[in-house]
């Protein structure tokens, strides 16, 4: 495969993350995960390159294109539409990379996760919203509960590392305005 065939004229698609140049180039996705990569949106939404990185069997690259989803979200880039507009797909990332092995995946996903979080509050989508939710929005905490039930899970880890990221993620919860206590409890 041609290292350069993703090079675009914009740059390479994980432009911005410490030390691009030497990670190695994204294996195509597993035949497991590509059908999930379509459906959850993640293809669609962060280009081919990326959605590699995604599943990749290198961590590397699990990490790196966490760090530069959280790097579009937090400059507005155009590159992702408003976070009403791919809400479901940052879940389905989020959910995938807090599952992780890796403590550096898992955390890169969970400061993505608090992210999110801090966007959602100002979701205005009327997908997203539904009368008489008490400020509670339905199709998030759909999207989060998954999240949630495997943070929780991880609290029971052997590794302490992983318990102190999973305690994270819960906290990130617990002060979010569109989840709240309530939810998690």
């Amino acid at each position: 495969e041609d290292d350069d065939q993703f090079v675009h004229e914009d740059g390479h698609p994980l432009e911005g993350v410490p030390n691009v140049e030497n990670l190695p180039v994204p294996e195509p996705i597993d035949p497991e995960y590509d059908l999930m990569a379509m459906q959850s949106g993640i293809w669609d939404l962060l280009g081919e390159y990326r959605a590699k990185c995604i599943f990749s069997k290198h961590y590397a690259l699990r990490e790196a294109v966490l760090i530069k989803i959280r790097g579009l979200l937090q400059s507005d880039s155009p590159e992702l539409p408003t976070i009403a507009k791919c809400f479901n797909e940052l879940a389905a990332i989020i959910k995938w990379g807090v599952s992780d092995k890796i403590h550096a995946v898992e955390s890169k996903a969970v400061a993505l996760l608090e992210d999110v979080l801090r966007l959602a509050k100002d979701m205005k989508h009327p997908q997203h919203k539904h009368k008489g939710d008490n400020g509670h929005n339905h199709a998030i905490i759909h999207q989060m509960n998954p999240i949630i039930n495997i943070l929780l899970n991880k609290m029971d880890d052997g590794n302490g590392r992983t318990r102190a990221t999973a305690s994270q993620g819960i906290d990130a919860f617990l002060s979010a305005e569109v989840i709240g206590p309530a939810i998690v409890a």
